[in-house]
């Protein structure tokens, strides 16, 4: 909890031209992108996409309430966002969302695919304390030989250990969908490496 950095909320009922200045707290980092040109995303249910908005984007210091209390090390994140379309509901978020359920989604996806000789395994790892699954991914070539088998190199891939961090799911998406591609370079991968990949390490916080 010492660096919290992730947001993501949704505002209805707004009205085209509308401009809303948002503050958001408790944020703990000393130091942001946001004050080096970085800016939030917004969804709009009615434009159906994701794209980079806001304006006077700043990151700064919570202010004491009082002159007696002490400087927190709180931050404040503040934006400005003019609404496009009236009636619309409008999602924001530090980076784009990846969920639980986007994950075995996606898990279903490419084990479903694949043939009578699986270059993907799917394999419970373990459950968590709330019944969410574990998954861990095996890629390799399919071979015959046990031997050649033992003498590829091991590769372990985590990702997503803290529930902020969306944008690794991201990455071990692209990287997943690399590795069991039709490319010779995903191909001479297979047969040099034993990949292991845990996609979602703390799938109980997600």
């Amino acid at each position: 909890f010492f660096h919290r950095q992730y947001f993501y909320f949704s505002v209805s009922n707004v009205h085209a031209g509308m401009t809303v200045k948002f503050n958001i707290g408790n944020f703990t980092k000393p130091t942001s992108l946001y004050s080096r040109g970085l800016r939030p995303l917004c969804y709009s249910e009615k434009m159906g996409r994701w794209e980079r908005i806001g304006t006077d984007i700043s990151y700064h210091p919570k202010r004491p309430g009082t002159t007696t209390e002490k400087p927190s090390r709180a931050r404040i994140m503040t934006f400005t966002h003019t609404f496009e379309v009236s009636s619309d509901k409008c999602f924001f978020a530090s980076s784009i969302p990846y969920t639980y359920s986007d994950l075995q989604d996606y898990l279903y996806k490419i084990q479903s695919k694949q043939g009578n000789r699986p270059i993907l395994r799917r394999s419970l790892l373990c459950h968590t304390l709330g019944g969410n699954r574990c998954d861990v991914l095996t890629i390799t070539q399919p071979t015959s030989s046990l031997s050649k088998l033992k003498q590829r190199l091991g590769v372990l891939i985590t990702a997503r250990v803290h529930p902020g961090e969306t944008n690794a799911s991201w990455m071990c998406k692209g990287l997943i969908d690399f590795l069991i591609g039709d490319s010779d370079e995903a191909e001479d991968l297979r047969k040099k490496f034993v990949f292991k990949i845990i996609p979602m390490l703390n799938p109980g916080e997600i």
